[in-house]
């Protein structure tokens, strides 16, 4: 039930991706969509995870999965505050052929792709395009 919340939650972060490259925006103007719609959606997943931390074994997939993902939260949210950066590294990834053993549905993530092991599936903050 977890890693469907999160999916949903990325779907939202990459719904406002695609209409930020529909409407061929530059770089100050994405960074103030993300900031007016994609900060909220953030900051409800920072809550989510913050309210079900507890309610996980820290050990269990769900559990290291949030762990991993709160720890790295300033990292995984600086694309909100530049309208230059990406939402994610596939790109990056791809273009230096370090994705070449993962599917072309999931280039290159911060997490492995969810199908590799079940505590990416919540861990997808960056992860998971539309």
């Amino acid at each position: 039930m977890r890693s469907t919340v999160m999916l949903a939650y990325i779907r939202l972060l990459y719904d406002v991706e695609r209409e930020a490259r529909d409407r061929k925006l530059d770089g100050e103007a994405r960074g103030a969509l993300r900031q007016e719609r994609s900060k909220p959606i953030l900051e409800d997943i920072h809550a989510y995870l913050e309210q079900e931390q507890p309610r996980v074994l820290p050990k269990s997939p769900e559990g290291e999965a949030i762990a991993y993902t709160l720890s790295n939260w300033k990292a995984l949210v600086r694309f909100c505050d530049d309208g230059n950066l990406a939402i994610d590294n596939s790109a990056a990834c791809a273009a230096s052929g370090i994705s070449g053993g993962m599917p072309t549905s999931g280039l290159c993530r911060v997490i492995s792709p969810p199908m590799y092991r079940e505590r990416e599936s919540v861990a997808l903050i960056v992860a998971e395009a539309a």
